[in-house]
């Protein structure tokens, strides 16, 4: 595996931590990885692993304030500044890619196919951060609705039990000694996401990429129901929707996880035959 480390810059002059990893061949595709809220591309090792020993090159990124990128941990100046660091990291990838968005960054993904209508290959969504599951206590809602306008970068707890993103916490934990997560996020952000998920229930008719979705339906975190309501709504002629019973909320990381890795892959596999390639 090749591995190439560098950092791009956003639009608006912010650090975004960059990795490239290739198989030693030539590449049969690019994916873009797209990480979740509080997280970072870091934790994704095993997948770029198996991405790249099936010919795939990966190019992951951190989103700004979060990981090895800059910016104030858990805030955004807007919810479109992801969409457009997004943009840049897809003129990086140097190619036609398909792009892998998890939870938060499952609606980074949906957005993006929503609003830029850039060229990429297709979507594999996991989990995207539609809708919650829970509602947040009530006094963290008032005072993220007061603080948006009084102090927009105001962060708090956002109170994820890290008991609830996978079955095998073993896995998971393997990766704490250099983890670089956080549980913060700004008054704004949480705003941002929240407007922007109803935003993407009511446009699906603008996806019009090849798309698969994926949910675990034990997912206590993001609701597996609004992902299966998006489906239909979609105006991709080349849609898949997959739904995993006992799987939760990082499908990737759970008890499964090579048969959702192996799902991912054969859909990809399946449009590079079409394509050809």
């Amino acid at each position: 595996m090749t591995t190439e480390e560098t950092e791009l810059r956003a639009r608006d002059g912010e650090k975004l931590f960059c990795r490239r990893f290739g198989p030693a061949g030539d590449a049969r595709s690019t994916i873009v990885l797209v990480h979740g809220l509080g997280e970072h591309s870091g934790r994704y090792g095993h997948v770029v692993q198996r991405f790249v020993e099936r010919g795939l090159e990966v190019v992951t990124y951190d989103h700004r304030g979060h990981g090895l990128s800059g910016g104030r941990r858990g805030d955004s100046p807007s919810f479109e500044a992801f969409l457009e660091d997004l943009s840049q990291v897809v003129a990086f990838s140097e190619s036609t890619p398909f792009l892998y968005g998890h939870s938060f960054g499952g609606l980074v993904t949906v957005r993006f196919l929503q609003q830029r209508r850039a060229a990429v290959r297709g979507a594999i969504v996991a989990s995207p951060l539609l809708r919650l599951v829970f509602e947040p206590p009530r006094w963290k809602l008032l005072l993220a609705a007061v603080a948006r306008t009084l102090w927009p970068t105001l962060t708090q707890n956002s109170g994820v039990d890290p008991a609830v993103l996978s079955r095998d916490m073993a896995f998971i934990a393997e990766g704490k000694k250099q983890d670089l997560s956080h549980r913060r996020i700004s008054a704004r952000l949480f705003y941002e996401f929240n407007r922007h998920a109803e935003l993407a229930m009511a446009e699906g008719e603008k996806i019009t990429q090849p798309l698969l979705l994926l949910h675990g339906q034990m997912d206590r975190l993001t609701s597996w129901e609004a992902t299966k309501a998006l489906f239909p709504s979609a105006a991709s002629e080349d849609k898949t929707l997959k739904l995993y019973p006992e799987t939760f909320h990082e499908a990737h990381n759970d008890l499964n996880r090579e048969e959702i890795l192996r799902d991912v892959l054969h859909w990809i596999e399946a449009r590079l035959c079409v394509a050809g390639n």
